[in-house]
């Protein structure tokens, strides 16, 4: 499962969905939080059990994602998943040079992105409500994950196929 994922990012990463492959790695990390705490064990053997160092590493490598994830974000941040489908759909439905048909697609697409950032806000407050009250919340923030990662997987799919 671990080269699954690593193998979908780098792919993301050579197409140049620089944040679809972050987004595949966080949710990896969410998903498996043992492999998060086996890396920070391997840093922590390396510096010799020195906790300040471990934590500085650990900290500058996410820093780096993070400045990876910025410097080399190409798209728009107000429509990341599914833009180029989105491009190639309409120039497809823009049939006799109206405007009827792309137009269309462009509110398919932006109802089908309203109602996933919308569900997400909704599931983040569900988990940490269970946090807060001591509940099972990885169990509620399990489904949400399961989510991100079908919406990333279909986004790189569709750009595969469209181009």
């Amino acid at each position: 499962m671990t080269y699954l994922f690593l193998s979908f990012s780098f792919m993301a990463c050579l197409k140049g969905l620089f944040f679809t492959a972050f987004l595949l790695l966080i949710g990896f990390l969410l998903a498996e939080p043992k492999t998060l705490l086996s890396i920070y064990q391997l840093i922590l053997k390396h510096t010799r059990n020195n906790k300040f160092y471990a934590t500085l590493i650990l900290g500058t490598g996410v820093g780096f994602l993070v400045g990876m994830l910025f410097i080399f974000s190409v798209e728009p941040a107000h429509a990341q998943f599914f833009q180029t489908t989105e491009t190639w759909l309409s120039s497809k439905f823009n049939i006799g040079g109206g405007t009827g048909g792309g137009s269309a697609v462009s509110i398919v697409f932006n109802v089908l992105r309203a109602i996933f950032v919308i569900y997400l806000g909704i599931s983040l407050v569900r988990v940490i409500q269970a946090a807060r009250n001591d509940d099972d919340w990885q169990q509620l923030a399990r489904i949400p994950l399961i989510l991100v990662v079908t919406v990333t997987l279909g986004d790189i799919l569709a750009k595969l196929i469209t181009g």
